[in-house]
Formats: structure tokens, sequence, C-alpha cells
């Protein structure tokens, strides 16, 4: 784990001053995953990609496309180690025209907010509604099952989503110990996924205090299980995309 905090130290601090796109902070509700679009955001924080716009369009299936997304203003490299400015911008046929909702997958790298798939197609957010990607859908969708397993150890749950706890997948309540309700963060490890019913549940490590604070050996930690979404389709658990 040491090495691991290590890691993300380091990346932290040759990236501090990498500035760009404007991302959400958490997932939206309804959000199943997100879409990786190199000829928008590139392959990552400062990475001098060659732009290119991607075509957006009304229904799946469809030739005629009613609009794109392109970049607006491309990185900017004032010294070797930083880089800023990087705008995505939304340009519909009906006028108009507005900023991409994005979410960062990992330190400073940035990715569309994907609300359904279907084949070859995801649904991207637009912030005047939604929009559908062909092209770049198939190679640069992660599900966000992936990118839980993925950052497993940086987990954390969402507002209220410990009243979802369970025992077992559809089981008895998980009464939570007054240390992990009074916490105001509570940190989690992903043991495992399972899928029931058509329902993704997360088997959990819920720890109250941060991975991320020295004293976190101290922390008290209980095992219990979580649907990856609410009643409302929201998502309960999510994780720290630029690490400590």
């Amino acid at each position: 784990m040491k090495a691991s905090l290590a890691g993300f130290a380091a990346a932290f601090a040759l990236l501090a001053v990498a500035h760009g796109q404007e991302s959400e902070r958490e997932p939206p509700d309804g959000t199943i995953g997100l879409l990786k679009l190199p000829l928008l955001l590139g392959d990552g924080p400062c990475d001098a990609f060659r732009p290119a716009p991607v075509k957006l369009f009304a229904k799946t299936h469809q030739s005629s496309y009613i609009g794109f997304a392109f970049v607006a203003q491309p990185w900017s490299f004032p010294d070797e180690l930083s880089c800023e400015g990087l705008e995505v911008r939304v340009r519909l046929h009906s006028g108009t025209e507005e900023s991409l909702p994005t979410l960062e997958y990992d330190y400073e790298a940035a990715a569309a907010i994907v609300l359904a798939r279907h084949q070859a197609w995801c649904q991207v957010l637009l912030r005047s509604g939604s929009a559908w990607v062909h092209e770049e859908c198939s190679a640069g969708f992660v599900s966000i099952e992936t990118l839980l397993q993925t950052n497993r150890t940086m987990l954390y749950l969402r507002h209220g989503a410990l009243k979802q706890a369970k025992l077992r997948p559809k089981g008895a309540k998980f009464e939570a110990p007054r240390s992990l309700v009074a916490a105001q963060l509570l940190s989690a490890e992903l043991l495992g996924i399972k899928r029931i019913d058509g329902a993704v549940w997360l088997h959990l490590a819920v720890s109250n205090k941060s991975i991320c604070d020295s004293d976190f050996e101290l922390a008290e930690t209980r095992r219990l299980w979580l649907p990856l979404r609410d009643s409302l389709g929201r998502i309960t658990t999510w994780y720290f995309a630029r690490g400590c």
C-alpha cells in the first residue's frame, strides 16, 4: 500500500500544474461508464495529440449528424513539466454551443460521460441533453464496474450510501457502528463484485478513515455489501481519481 501511495504522490508532483478541461467531481445520475476520446482529450494529461472533431448523432444507426464535439483550445506548454488551457466544446446544428461535460478517470485525464450503450454506440451527456457517438465507442468505453475494479483500493462511499448497506446481497440490513455513521468520509476497498437478478453488488471493506490519512492503520473497518446503484439509479461508490 505504501508503494502505491508513493506512486500517486509522484504523479501528483509531476502534474500538479496541469490545468485544462473542467470536469465534474462525481458521476452524474444515470452514468454507466466513461468514454475516452483521444481525438478530443488526448491519451492522458499533457498529451500533445492532434485533435479532430467527433460527430454527434440524435439516434443510433443514423448517417446524418446533429453536430460535433471539437477542441476549441488545445493544450499550451509554458514549460517542460506543465500544460494548460485544453477546452473541448460541442456545437450543434441547432445553433447551440456549450462545453462538453467530462469526468476524470485518472489524474487530470478526462473522458466523456456515458448514459447508455447500444451495440457500437455510446450515448454521452451534454449540457443541453445527450447525443450518440459511434466510431469512438467500441474502443473508448469503460464501464463503471471496470473503473471501480481498476481503482479498488481508492474507493469511497457517496453521501447516503451507507443506508443501502447489507450483510449480503439482498440480505439483512447492515447495522453500522457509530464510528462509521459519524465519519465525514467513508473510504473503501473493493473485495468483489456480484451480479444478481440484473443488479450489481459490491463487496466492500469500509473504513472510517481515508486511506490517505497517516493514521489509516487505526481505522475501524467493516465488511458489507452495497448495490452499485441505489433505488433512484445513483452510483453509491466512487474513487479518488487523483489519488492521495
